[in-house]
C-alpha cells in the first residue's frame, strides 16, 4: 500500500487513508506523534451516519515532521490498530488563505 511519490507538494498537513473505523483522534495522534509535534488531528465524519469516512488529516507544527511521517510510511509502512494506512501530503484546502488558522484544541488534546 506504499506509494513511491507524493501526489501533493510538501506541507505540514498529511492525509492518512485506510484508517480503521475504530480509530479516533487520540489513536491517530499516538501513531504519528513520534515524527514531530502535532497541532491538530481531524477525522471527517459522514453527515448522515456520523461514521468515520476512513481518512484523517494530521497537521504537524512543521513541514519537516510531516515529511518524516511520509518517509516512514514509504520506507517501512505505518499501521493503526494493525491496519496499514496510506499517507500523502494533504492538498491545499479550496479557498484557504495562507497564514489563517483557527485556534482551539483537538479532541486528542493537541493545540491548533
Amino acid at each position: 500500500m506504499r506509494e513511491s511519490k507524493p501526489r501533493h507538494p510538501p506541507a505540514p498537513t498529511i492525509w492518512v487513508g485506510n484508517i480503521p473505523w475504530s480509530a479516533d483522534e487520540l489513536s491517530v495522534e499516538n501513531t504519528f506523534g513520534r515524527y514531530g509535534p502535532i497541532s491538530r488531528v481531524k477525522i471527517p465524519k459522514d453527515l448522515e451516519t456520523g461514521r468515520s469516512r476512513g481518512v484523517a488529516f494530521v497537521e504537524f507544527e512543521t513541514v519537516d515532521a510531516a515529511t518524516r511521517a511520509l518517509r516512514a510510511s514509504q520506507e517501512r509502512g505505518i499501521s493503526i490498530d494493525k491496519r496499514p494506512v496510506r499517507v500523502d501530503f494533504a492538498a491545499a484546502a479550496r479557498g484557504s488563505k495562507p497564514g489563517r488558522r483557527e485556534r482551539g484544541t483537538s479532541a486528542a488534546g493537541g493545540r491548533y
